[in-house]
């Protein structure tokens, strides 16, 4: 696999020299946009000025100063140690998070007891964990996407089945102390 970036993060006065690969990958079925008549679209990356179609790996990103002149803009990173290298998640600036203030649906909830938010916050306290096995989860949707996609294909009808119902909460407080209860 071909490294995506390469390049040197900086410690203080130290530089150590880098290359960033992909670390996910797509499982769930590729879909595609059609046009109305079922024709699959097709997107390119373009450079009018080269007349050529540009990898994804030559991309990059930047504010246009003036006609073409432009700044080319980095993202800051949060890099943790994963298996046998490191993993970088890309961080947002506080300007670019909403304040849950600006939420209009958010600004009328009513507020949490004490005992409400302590029940939450033990509850929060058992469930967390140092680490989490990934194998554990597995991802319904896209399951059920390739059963869906297999028998369509084979002729066959797909039955959806309809959800559980989910009980109504008695209040809060009983639902927390309830989820408290079933934790091992």
């Amino acid at each position: 696999m071909k490294s995506v970036w390469n390049g040197s993060i900086g410690f203080g006065l130290v530089n150590i020299p880098v290359r960033v690969y992909l670390a996910t990958r797509e499982i769930e079925p590729p879909l595609h946009s059609l046009c109305k008549n079922g024709h699959r679209i097709v997107y390119k990356r373009w450079c009018p000025v080269e007349n050529r179609e540009v990898s994804w790996q030559e991309l990059k990103k930047g504010f246009e100063l003036s006609p073409d002149k432009f700044i080319v803009l980095e993202h800051v990173v949060a890099i943790r140690a994963f298996q046998k290298g490191l993993l970088m998640h890309t961080l947002h600036y506080s300007d670019e998070i909403l304040s849950i203030d600006d939420i209009a649906e958010l600004k009328n909830l009513e507020k949490p007891e004490k005992k409400e938010l302590d029940l939450a916050e033990l509850l929060i306290q058992k469930m967390s964990k140092n680490s989490i096995d990934m194998e554990q989860f597995k991802d319904a949707y896209a399951e059920a996407l390739r059963e869906l996609i297999k028998a369509k294909a084979a002729g066959k009808e797909y039955v959806v089945e309809a959800s559980k119902e989910t009980k109504a909460a008695k209040n809060l407080i009983d639902s927390l102390t309830e989820s408290l209860n079933s934790i091992k």
